[in-house]
């Protein structure tokens, strides 16, 4: 039968990553930044932590919360940022082979090693579900933040832990 054929979405089989830019502590502490990973079969976040900022090594990290309790994904969706991507070069085009575009960077060889492949959106549209959890985050996680009375990185991040399961 056809349909059996098909491959349904599944939890786990493709993660939208992203980093959101926020004064999460409003003027209580600095501006930092939000990693997240969002199931796109689920909408649920399996992993996400604050951040100086978005970085290789924030990413690795998130990656890492995220196999640590769930496995490794099969794929991960996320913008062209640096970390994920080199610059485009004269010539590029979304239809060349990976290999042809380019010597991949140190999150894309890891991902490689691990299986996992990397799917790039052309638009933050393209990347709708974390970016509406980026949205969602920055009105209920701000008002809980303010409500434990945060000023540091570091307790955000616990406070983030509590969050997560709620949300």
């Amino acid at each position: 039968h056809r349909c059996r054929r098909m491959r349904m979405p599944q939890e786990g089989m493709l993660l939208q990553i992203d980093g959101s830019h926020h004064r999460w502590l409003e003027d209580r502490g600095p501006e930092f930044t939000l990693l997240v990973a969002v199931d796109d079969a689920t909408g649920t976040v399996p992993y996400a932590l604050f951040q100086n900022e978005e970085d290789t090594e924030g990413y690795f990290r998130l990656l890492m919360g995220v196999i640590e309790r769930h496995g490794i994904p099969l794929a991960l969706y996320s913008d062209r940022f640096i970390v994920f991507r080199h610059p485009s070069h004269p010539g590029e085009t979304p239809e060349m082979p990976i290999a042809d575009r380019g010597k991949a960077t140190q999150f894309g060889r890891a991902m490689r090693e691990i299986g996992v492949t990397q799917i790039f959106a052309h638009s933050p549209e393209a990347k709708g579900r974390v970016e509406r959890v980026n949205g969602t985050f920055q009105d209920r996680l701000v008002s809980e933040l303010r409500l434990a009375d945060v000023s540091s990185l570091a307790e955000a991040n616990r406070v983030l832990e509590i969050f997560l399961p709620c949300f």
